[in-house]
């Protein structure tokens, strides 16, 4: 009998959270809770986990703890409260699933959540800046007044308390499927809003594999949604036995942007410490203006290292229905890989899959 927990285990039991939502609260809206709480049971339960190990190599020696620990790929803050007049400490606890969980019974329960996971955004700028900032566990109207919303977050806390994420229980990959397997649900319970988010994996996949990204690509998707598209790209490079590749991307949806963050954290693909080059990409809110006035986008890729879509090698998207900006960089768009052959679409342009099924990927061919 083995202790690791299968990818059904984790699948099950995070689908099942859901049920604290169904008939409350829309799909398209609960995914965010869902999604961000088992993001923060992850980090909690790594953080954890590596603490164990720290313990039995340094015994009580907190300083060296610490400091292993400040080398983690993310850092886990304490949350202090102090006494508005004296300034004396009254409570400090770690930010972490485990100090809310301990506190479910409180009744500002939704600003406590709300608080750990501003501190941890706080505390991991360069990956995790403006993650948490369109989720509000403390909203009353997603959630409920007072004492409903109490409710749905210690049963939301209860579900995700029977998964044990420590690194010795499951591996970063079951971790990733699951987040991928929570987004597919999803979509599937959206209906035609999915196409905000989420790209089905096998169009995923087949695009990603008609780009044929290579080691030392630049790859990007200008449509990004959570993502999906770029981690399959990513694979495909790791496939060929190297990790020498980038990915940008950006997505005008502030949630989806934050599910696409979330996305790459949990695939190991948040910084170059790991043999990536993967910036803090999805920009929000754009890479790419349109003013809806004169129908016109404006470039601006002014926080990525390319200017333009002509600086990198792979150009990959499954775009949903509205305009998109092909008319600026159309060429550059067809020289480096992307969901189109012909000539660049002259704007406004309507993409939906419909339109995409007969418009061949290409790989820079």
């Amino acid at each position: 009998m083995t202790d690791q927990l299968t990818q059904q285990d984790v699948n099950n039991t995070a689908w099942a959270a859901c049920d604290t939502f169904r008939g409350v609260i829309d799909p398209a809206q609960y995914k965010d809770y869902i999604l961000v709480m088992l993001f923060l049971k992850y980090i909690s339960d790594q953080w954890a986990g590596h603490y164990a190990e720290y313990r039995k190599e340094y015994g009580n020696n907190e300083e060296r703890i610490r400091r292993k620990l400040e080398r983690e790929r993310f850092i886990l803050p304490y949350v202090e409260f102090k006494n508005e007049k004296t300034g004396e400490v009254t409570e400090r606890f770690l930010a972490d699933f485990h100090a809310l969980f301990e506190r479910r019974k409180a009744a500002n329960l939704g600003e406590l959540i709300n608080i750990v996971l501003d501190h941890i955004e706080e505390a991991n700028k360069a990956k995790l800046e403006g993650v948490f900032r369109n989720i509000d566990f403390n909203s009353e109207a997603n959630l409920g007044k007072t004492k409903d919303r109490n409710r749905r977050l210690e049963n939301l806390l209860g579900d995700f308390a029977k998964l044990d994420l420590r690194p010795s229980r499951v591996s970063e990959d079951v971790i990733g499927d699951t987040y991928i397997y929570l987004i597919e649900r999803f979509a599937s319970d959206a209906g035609k809003k999915a196409g905000e988010f989420y790209t089905p994996k096998q169009v995923s996949k087949l695009l990603a594999q008609l780009a044929a990204p290579k080691p030392g690509d630049r790859i990007c998707d200008p449509t990004c949604g959570a993502g999906g598209l770029l981690i399959e790209a990513a694979a495909l490079v790791e496939q060929q036995g190297s990790h020498d590749f980038a990915l940008f991307g950006q997505e005008v949806n502030g949630s989806t942007w934050a599910l696409a963050r979330m996305n790459m954290f949990l695939h190991g693909l948040d910084n170059a410490r790991h043999g990536y080059d993967v910036i803090p990409s999805f920009d929000y809110p754009t890479g790419f203006t349109y003013d809806g006035t004169t129908n016109t986008w404006t470039e601006n890729f002014a926080t990525y290292p390319g200017k333009n879509l002509g600086d990198f090698t792979r150009t990959i998207s499954f775009p949903d229905t509205g305009p998109i900006p092909w008319q600026f960089n159309g060429q550059d768009l067809l020289d480096n890989g992307c969901s189109f052959t012909g000539p660049a679409p002259k704007p406004p342009v309507t993409a939906t899959p419909v339109s995409l099924c007969h418009a061949q990927a290409i790989g820079g061919y």
